[in-house]
């Protein structure tokens, strides 16, 4: 398959629908057609339907959930769903392999940052955990850097003073992010070549 059997020009067009540093916007605009999302909030996804009309890419973050009637209301222009996350359960896969989308995501980049996060919480919670013991006393102290509901916390965590939290900084540094686009536009050219990239999902 050659890059106009893919994608109807030699770059990609790419709709990036969340806030990026200028490091990452930088390369991912020396690589592809882009527009991003300049409002800085999470778009809805009727926004996020209408904005893809004439990208062949959606890069999303874990923000942007997109359930099968999302997806089905996506234009026909989209070939490949980009998540900037290595999780992926904000995407129906299954929906996506129906619809014909292939999905991909960034396995295997975030390991050495996250590791240094996890070491500051272990510390952190080790600090805290000689004030008091979490609610049910099992466990002494914890360090958390990923929530359910982001960002929407539970209020008890900020009740509990054995707790060390972090804003889900685990990848936020520029060589993480820059990694993170580098998985996403290289997995485009080797489908554009008719290679299957391993961070393909479906």
């Amino acid at each position: 398959m050659n890059v106009a059997a893919f994608f109807p020009t030699s770059r990609p067009k790419v709709l990036v629908s969340f806030p990026v540093l200028k490091e990452v916007r930088a390369y991912i605009e020396s690589r592809c057609e882009v527009m991003f999302n300049e409002t800085g909030a999470t778009l809805s996804p009727d926004e996020l339907v209408r904005r893809a009309h004439g990208h062949n890419v959606l890069m999303i973050t874990t923000t942007d959930r997109l359930d099968a009637h999302t997806l089905g209301r996506l234009p026909s222009e989209i070939r490949v769903i980009a998540t900037y996350s290595v999780g992926h359960d904000h995407i129906d896969l299954p929906a996506s392999q129906a619809r014909g989308l292939t999905v991909i995501n960034t396995p295997d980049v975030l390991t050495d940052a996250v590791a240094e996060v996890a070491m500051f919480l272990m510390i952190g919670a080790a600090r805290r955990g000689t004030e008091s013991a979490l609610v049910s006393g099992h466990v002494a102290a914890a360090g958390l850097d990923v929530f359910a509901q982001e960002p929407h916390l539970h209020p008890r965590y900020f009740e509990l003073p054995n707790v060390f939290m972090t804003p889900h900084i685990g990848s936020s540094t520029v060589e993480a992010r820059t990694a993170m686009a580098v998985a996403l536009l290289d997995a485009l050219d080797e489908l554009a070549q008719g290679l299957n990239p391993l961070n393909r999902l479906v």
